[in-house]
């Protein structure tokens, strides 16, 4: 069995803060979103099997605050996967755009 990418996107936001000194500095935030497509094969019928897999990554935190510093070198992760067994491609496309558009920051 070998996973057909069919949609992949990559999205990043960022939030500035500013210190009481007047620097600041900004949390980055990334989500990578890639649907994935295989077909499950019985002696009877054939399943499409569709994955969308998100990866978000993220680093908060003023890295010159002892108690946020940490979090701001390292990243966070967090996955999600989602399986589908039915619909046609573009539905699955679709709905891997929205989860990138719900991310970006609005215009």
């Amino acid at each position: 069995m070998s996973m057909q990418t069919i949609y992949e996107e990559t999205a990043d936001r960022t939030f500035d803060h500013e210190r009481e000194d007047g620097s600041s500095y900004c949390d980055y935030f990334k989500l990578k979103v890639t649907v994935f497509k295989d077909e499950l094969n019985t002696h009877d019928f054939r399943v499409p099997l569709y994955v969308i897999a998100e990866e978000y990554e993220s680093y908060t935190g003023d890295p010159d605050d002892p108690k946020t510093a940490r979090s701001s070198e390292m990243p966070k992760f967090r996955r999600r996967l989602r399986t589908f067994t039915s619909g046609p491609d573009p539905k699955h496309v679709r709905r891997a755009i929205s989860v990138i558009d719900g991310f970006k920051e609005p215009a």
